[in-house]
């Protein structure tokens, strides 16, 4: 009965469409240019030149995933166990909810690529040791916008990628950016990641802090339940996080 009333909420998904592209870098480099001052373009083109450009490249949704996180590990080192975190934890709990196998693989590329959008933002914000003003932190929360635009060209604009990568920071109450989206008006798909993405952050160390305990994550996500978060992607990250199963899975 749960799960048949998660999906009466949803709206229409085509989470089925691959997306067509010839080659990444170059579409990349347009977009980021079309966002980023010279400055950071010209450390773009740098990270690009040391991985040695594009190879052999072709339509498959993987090659995007290889290639675009290959970037963001070189931009911060974080980011790239953060989002392969994200996407097993976000995998886990869309398979509990009882989505389609096509709909679980598409979300788990999507929990790859939510940050994509930080490349466009200055590695020095993104490095910075300490936490962030509200000038500097309203930047970094631009790459929810700025990686859509990136990827607007390479994935369907009502896939679960550019659902979660541009609403990843919605919240349950409508308090949330970039559009203010509430409830079920944003995407399941960002939904499952919102929560998946605040457990990984909690329960991971920064260069300024340590991770929090399990069960102060958990009471933090519970205190948040329905406000910030959906509570039925809540529950299914708890129905795995008790067992333990998806932390030893995801490591």
């Amino acid at each position: 009965m749960q799960r048949h009333m998660i999906r009466q909420h949803e709206p229409a998904r085509d989470l089925n469409r691959r997306p067509e592209i010839s080659n990444v870098i170059p579409l990349l480099d347009y977009k980021v240019s079309q966002t980023a001052d010279a400055t950071y373009r010209r450390a773009f083109a740098r990270r690009i030149e040391r991985l040695g450009g594009p190879t052999n490249l072709d339509s498959q949704a993987v090659t995007v995933v290889r290639v675009l996180t290959r970037v963001l590990e070189e931009t911060d080192g974080y980011t790239w166990g953060h989002s392969s975190r994200v996407s097993n934890y976000a995998a886990r709990m869309a398979e509990e909810l009882g989505l389609t196998r096509s709909e679980i693989r598409e979300i788990k590329l999507a929990g790859e690529l939510h940050d994509i959008g930080k490349l466009a933002i200055p590695e020095e914000l993104l490095s910075k040791e300490g936490p962030l003003t509200e000038e500097e932190y309203a930047k970094v929360m631009e790459h929810t916008v700025l990686g859509a635009r990136m990827l607007r060209s390479v994935f369907n604009d009502r896939s679960a990628v550019m659902s979660v990568v541009r609403w990843h920071h919605e919240r349950f109450d409508g308090q949330g950016a970039p559009d203010g989206l509430a409830g079920y008006e944003i995407p399941l798909s960002a939904r499952i990641v919102a929560v998946a993405d605040a457990f990984d952050a909690m329960t991971s160390a920064r260069s300024y802090r340590n991770a929090v305990p399990l069960h102060v994550a958990i009471e933090e996500l519970d205190r948040n339940n329905g406000t910030q978060f959906d509570p039925d992607c809540v529950r299914a990250l708890f129905r795995l996080v008790c067992p333990g199963r998806i932390l030893r899975e995801a490591c």
